[in-house]
This record gives structure tokens, C-alpha cells and sequence, in this order.
């Protein structure tokens, strides 16, 4: 018996060793989709083009970037397009406007997404933000303003670009005149050469980068800046000098913490379980996790599979481990068995399953064969007799422990309640065979799960 079980382990380790050393290779041979709501040109366009070039070194699996430029409406058009019909694999990945959150906060009418939703990944930089005019402008200073009106101009209603001018007209009275209808900020800096516009308000490092030596060589100035102390090397007041009220000031405070975050990289909403948990999960973790799974499983491994998958590991969430074993639970074969085929495969393939699978039967599979041995030798014993029996009250205890921490995941309307009510009713009670639970059952939660949502 020991050496058939040291040839079980010595089998089994061959075989998969090899591949645990594999890295994670999900988006390998891909192409990652880089959508940005700015025109060629522009500040956000120059990160994204520059970002492109590097992150694929550190992707396992390499994929390959493509930047799209999807501009207007102050990048809300492609914000709207990243949640509502962007893949939700991880290989769309999108560039927001510092703004994205106050564009939803505002209600704007043409804001279609929930920034909570995204999967935010990082920004690039922090910038100061500001008003620009030319010298030649009638207004010679941020005080002027008061007094003086000057025209800015716009380019959209969702873009930092249209809305700093306003908030300072509306807010403090300073006498802003915005001309909409400028694709990007260049536009309005190349208005404002032939003499059309007077400024523009947008970052100072934008600014700057548009129109090297301007402000150096005194064709144009900072009129004021966003931040709440005096940018140092900037000859410009901040914007909260002109503040006369705590209300006043909180407002310029929060529309200026809006762009602490500046360009901020993110993923559409649900990606990050196809895309991040993917990236995390290798074939070495997928072996070791079930693994552990298979070790702690006494009396069933219900309890420490939702320990190790959901709490420990985090490779699911408490609602998407209860989704998987509810998919697991009406198809042929054990519970767990298919859980690991699949969560193995969403990894990596056929493989995936494979080291899944092992590391889930391997452990019990050797300590069951030793304790069948010893159970073979020292059944007889009254001490053995009395375990055997309580391991039966323990194994029930296991299972209800899981049941309520699954019953966590589970969103409590009233189409789950009255599925549970009656899967438990007709199995519990009636006795009817599993088969037609799942025929009748399945279809009719879907069904009216469908139609809930669709009402809602």
C-alpha cells in the first residue's frame, strides 16, 4: 500500500510540476483596446500614446496595445461608450477626464454611466489647473475679471475646459463670456491667436506644451489657478484669494479636488473578474488553492472552499461564488469537481481544469487510501466504532455553516425568496426527484429574474 501511494504522489507531481511553473498567460497573443475621449494631440492623448509603449512589458502574456481616440462632449461620449458597450474581458481599457465623477454628481443629461462601476486602475501625474489669457485681453488681471468681461472658450459641457469659466461666473462673479464649439483646448489657443478669443482656461502643463514661451516671454498670462495655495513659479494668484464665504470656499475645494485624481486609467464595469482575477491567479495559486481546499475538507469541502476562494484568496466574490455553485449545482457530477473544472478554465483553458483537479483530489485521494488501511486493521475497536458515528453530526454542522455564509452572497428579492421557499418545499417535503426541480425550477428563476431586472 505505501508504495502505491508513494507512486500515486510521484505520478501525479510528473505530470503537473511543469505547468505550475507556467505564468499567467490570459492575455497572451491579445490586443488590449486603449479608448480615450481626447483628440490626437492633446494632453491625455500624449499620455495614453506614451503609457501604450511600456505597459506591455509588465502584463503577463504581453499584449499588444492600441490607442483609439473616441473625443467629445468633454470625453463623456467615451466614457458613456466604456460602460455601456465596451468588453468586460479586461481588454478594453479607457482614459477618464479628472472630472468623470463631478460629470455624474451634476446629473448632466448626457452622462449614461456609474464612475462607482469602474475598475480604476492609476493616473499618470498630478497637474494645476488654471485660466490662461492674452496679454493683449482687456482684462489685465484676475481682479479685472470683476469688472471686465472676457471671452473663453468652450469645449463642451462636461469638460474642465467650459466648466471653470462658468463656476467662476456663477460662483464669485467674475465676468466669463464662454464660446462653445471648440473640438479640443488647442482649437481655443489657436482661436485666441487670431484674435477670436481672449483665453482659455484648461492644465497649466497643457497650456504650456501647446504654446511653448508664451507665458515666459509675456505674450500670454496665468490669469489665476485652481489650486488652493499659489502655484511656486507661477506669477498668478489662487482662485481662493477671491472666495468671500466658507460656502464659497468649500465649493472651489471640492471642484478642485475633483482633478486631484487627473487622467485616471480604467477598465468597464464586471471586467475586473475577468481581467484582474485572471492576471492573479496562476497555475502554481490554482494548484496550492485547491490544494488547501482538498487538505482542510474534512467532513466536506463546502466550508473551506468558500474560505479559501472567497475570503482568503479572493478569486471570487461572495455573490460570484454563489452564482458559480449554483451553475455547479444542477449539472451532472459533484459540486466542488465542477467548480474546479471551471474556475480552472477561466484561467487557463484546459490546463487550468487540469491542475485544478489535481490539487483538489490529491490530498484526499492519499490520506483516504491511508486511513482505509487503518480502518481495515482497527475497525473492531468501540473508539473507532463512536468516531465513525459523530463524524456524520459534524459533516451536517460544515454543510449549514456554508449554506449561511453563502446565503450572504445572495441579493434577498423576492424572486430568491420564493425559489428558496420552493426548492426547499418540494425536495424537503414532497420528495420530488432532483432532475425535475431542475427542469422546472432553473428555467422559471431565470425567467422571472429577467423580467425583475428589465422592469426595474
Amino acid at each position: 500500500m505505501r508504495k502505491l501511494v508513494l507512486a500515486g504522489l510521484a505520478t501525479l507531481l510528473s505530470v503537473f510540476s511543469p505547468s505550475l511553473a507556467q505564468e499567467d498567460q490570459f492575455f497572451r497573443g491579445k490586443q488590449i483596446r486603449f479608448v480615450l475621449g481626447a483628440a490626437p494631440g492633446q494632453e491625455y492623448d500624449l499620455w495614453a500614446r506614451l503609457m501604450a509603449r511600456h505597459l506591455s512589458r509588465h502584463i503577463p502574456g504581453n499584449p499588444t496595445f492600441v490607442v483609439e481616440n473616441m473625443p467629445g462632449a468633454g470625453l463623456i461620449i467615451a466614457t458613456n461608450w466604456l460602460y455601456n458597450r465596451a468588453a468586460r474581458d479586461g481588454t478594453v481599457w479607457g482614459m477618464a477626464g479628472h472630472n468623470v465623477a463631478d460629470q455624474a454628481l451634476s446629473k448632466l443629461p448626457n452622462v449614461q454611466y456609474d464612475p462607482s462601476k469602474f475598475n480604476w486602475i492609476g493616473t499618470p501625474e498630478y497637474t494645476n489647473r488654471g485660466c490662461f489669457a492674452m496679454t493683449s485681453s482687456r482684462a489685465k488681471s484676475a481682479k479685472d475679471l470683476f469688472e471686465t468681461e472676457m471671452i473663453v472658450g468652450g469645449t463642451g459641457a462636461g469638460s474642465p475646459v467650459t466648466q471653470t469659466p462658468r463656476l467662476m461666473k456663477n460662483l464669485l462673479g467674475m465676468k466669463f463670456k464662454v464660446v462653445e464649439g471648440y473640438a479640443k483646448p488647442q482649437d481655443a489657443i489657436l482661436a485666441m491667436e487670431r484674435g477670436e478669443l481672449e483665453g482659455v482656461c484648461q492644465s497649466l502643463q497643457s497650456f504650456r506644451q501647446s504654446r511653448p514661451g508664451w507665458l515666459e516671454s509675456g505674450k500670454a498670462y496665468v490669469v489665476f489657478t485652481t489650486e488652493r495655495e499659489r502655484v511656486a513659479g507661477v506669477n498668478a494668484p489662487s482662485i481662493f484669494e477671491f472666495a468671500k464665504t466658507d460656502e464659497e470656499r468649500a465649493i472651489l475645494a471640492y471642484y478642485n479636488s475633483v482633478g486631484q485624481g487627473q487622467e485616471r486609467q480604467r477598465r468597464p464595469v464586471d471586467s475586473q473578474d475577468q481581467a484582474t482575477s485572471v492576471k492573479t491567479i496562476s497555475l502554481l495559486d490554482l494548484f496550492t488553492g485547491f490544494l488547501m481546499i482538498g487538505l482542510q475538507g474534512f467532513g466536506g469541502i463546502a466550508n473551506s472552499s468558500h474560505y479559501i476562494i472567497v475570503e482568503k484568496r479572493k478569486w471570487l466574490t461572495a455573490k460570484e461564488f454563489v452564482e458559480l455553485f449554483g451553475v455547479c449545482s444542477i449539472l451532472p457530477g459533484g459540486n466542488f469537481l465542477n467548480a474546479s473544472i471551471m474556475l480552472g478554465a477561466r484561467s487557463h483553458g484546459p490546463l487550468g481544469s487540469i491542475v485544478s483537479i489535481s490539487g483538489l483530489l490529491l490530498m484526499p485521494l492519499v490520506i483516504l487510501i491511508i486511513i482505509a488501511v487503518a480502518y481495515e486493521q482497527f475497525q473492531h475497536l468501540p473508539d473507532v466504532r463512536a468516531a465513525t458515528a459523530g463524524a456524520a453530526s459534524a459533516a451536517a454542522g460544515l454543510i449549514i455553516a456554508t449554506a449561511i455564509k453563502m446565503m450572504k452572497g445572495v441579493a434577498w428579492t423576492l424572486v430568491p425568496i420564493g425559489m428558496a421557499v420552493g426548492t426547499f418545499i418540494v425536495i424537503g417535503y414532497l420528495r420530488a426527484p432532483l432532475w425535475m426541480v431542475v427542469v422546472i425550477f432553473v428555467p422559471l428563476s431565470i425567467g422571472l429574474t429577467a423580467l425583475a431586472r428589465r422592469r426595474s
